[in-house]
């Protein structure tokens, strides 16, 4: 009786391990398929696209003068001089001086400072 309880025991520990070992090689091919699906999908991805280079406008030198005055006389506190000067920028209508919109956002955003 004593050696059958024995070999019983040891009929249940190996299968047991054997089990065991048979999970593991399982979950770990799952894992290995699951990692060849991700890479695989994120070959297929669509790749992103490069964003375009746009120009950005810049300030031309006479608009910069004119801004700088007008900054001027707003740190003298001569508020009406500069308003005259952001004034006549907007008011100018020949195509030469005619604002981008970079400039433009300058002299509103000193209209802004102004006030």
């Amino acid at each position: 009786m004593a050696s059958l309880l024995k070999f019983f025991r040891h009929t249940v520990i190996t299968t047991f391990m054997a089990v065991s070992v048979v999970a593991v090689l399982v979950v770990a091919d799952q894992a290995a398929d699951l990692r060849l699906v991700a890479d695989a999908s994120a070959q297929d991805a669509p790749k992103k696209k490069e964003r375009e280079t746009r120009k950005t406008p810049a300030l031309r030198n006479n608009i910069y003068e004119k801004l700088a005055e007008a900054q001027v006389f707003a740190e003298a506190q001569q508020f009406a001089e500069a308003e005259e000067v952001l004034n006549e920028m907007l008011d100018a209508t020949s195509k030469k001086s005619k604002l981008n919109k970079y400039e433009l956002a300058n002299v509103y955003n000193t209209y802004a400072y102004l006030r």
